[in-house]
């Protein structure tokens, strides 16, 4: 009766053990920006703007994204072609503008040519994860 007892207490809070195993992490504001340049990068621009625009400051609806593919996308891929994305998919980030754990909105500069100024990017927290807010 014992060893039943004990089972079926098992049984109760097995679930609840299982249901409180590690939580996925957040992505930070830089491997938002690599991951987001790696897709420009590589043509997946329905990818980058299902995972990383904005839905409420640049991928606001089928016209915005059609601009986006048409002008702002392959301009910027042009320029992450030139440097941005560094030898093995890394970046120089310049400076940033804002506190990644405190503020939404950030700017980050970074170094996509050693004899330009830095490009800007503007990231902005929604939810639990960082966007591109503007290109």
């Amino acid at each position: 009766m014992k060893s039943l007892l004990i089972a079926l207490s098992l049984s109760l809070f097995a679930p609840v053990a299982l249901a409180k195993g590690p939580t996925p992490q957040t992505a930070t504001h830089e491997k938002t920006l690599v991951e987001g340049l790696k897709l420009i990068r590589d043509n997946k621009w329905d990818d980058w703007m299902q995972r990383h625009c904005s839905t409420n400051k640049l991928c606001l609806n089928d016209n915005s994204k059609k601009s986006l593919k048409t002008y702002n996308l392959p301009a910027l891929q042009r320029r992450i072609n030139r440097g941005c994305l560094k030898s093995g998919d890394t970046i120089k980030v310049v400076r940033t503008d804002g506190n990644p754990a405190s503020d939404t909105v950030l700017k980050i500069f970074i170094e996509c040519e050693t004899t330009a100024m830095p490009v800007p990017f503007h990231l902005v927290k929604e939810g639990d994860k960082w966007t591109f807010s503007k290109i």
